[in-house]
C-alpha cells in the first residue's frame, strides 16, 4: 500500500464513523418520538376508559334515585377489573353525587348535580351538572 492512500483511508474510517454517528442518533430519535405516542396514547386509553365507567356509573346510579329517592350509595361492578363507588348526597329535589372510577390503571372522580321531581307517580332525575374532580 502506498503511503498516499493511508490518509484516504483515514478519511473514509472517519466519514463513517461520523454517517454512523448521525444514523444512530437519527434512530434514537426515532425510537423516542414512538415511545412518547405509544405512552400518550395509553394515557389517554386509560382517561377515556375511566370517563365511559363514571358515566355507566352515573347512569346507573340516576335510574336508582328515580326509584328510590332515599338511595345514597353502592358499589358497581362494570367488568372483572373496573368498577366504581356512587355516594349520594342531598334531599328533594337537589341531590350531589360524587362517582370514583376505578381500574387496575386508573382511579377518577366526577361529581353530578341533579335534581328529582315528581311527575305523578313516578320521578323524573334530571342532570343539571357533570364534571371531573
Amino acid at each position: 500500500m502506498s503511503p498516499n492512500n493511508k490518509p484516504c483511508a483515514s478519511v473514509a474510517l472517519i466519514s463513517l464513523l461520523i454517517i454512523s454517528a448521525i444514523t444512530l442518533l437519527i434512530a434514537l430519535g426515532i425510537s423516542e418520538v414512538t415511545f412518547s405516542n405509544s405512552a400518550q396514547t395509553y394515557n389517554y386509553q386509560l382517561e377515556k376508559e375511566g370517563y365511559y365507567a363514571g358515566e355507566a356509573c352515573l347512569e346507573e346510579a340516576l335510574h336508582r334515585l328515580e326509584r328510590d329517592p332515599t338511595f345514597t350509595a353502592t358499589n358497581i361492578a362494570l367488568t372483572n377489573d373496573i368498577g366504581c363507588s356512587v355516594n349520594v348526597s342531598g334531599s328533594i329535589p337537589n341531590y350531589t353525587m360524587i362517582i370514583t372510577a376505578i381500574s387496575a390503571q386508573a382511579t377518577q372522580t366526577f361529581e353530578a348535580q341533579v335534581t328529582l321531581t315528581l311527575n305523578g307517580n313516578a320521578y323524573n332525575v334530571h342532570l343539571m351538572n357533570w364534571k371531573e374532580i
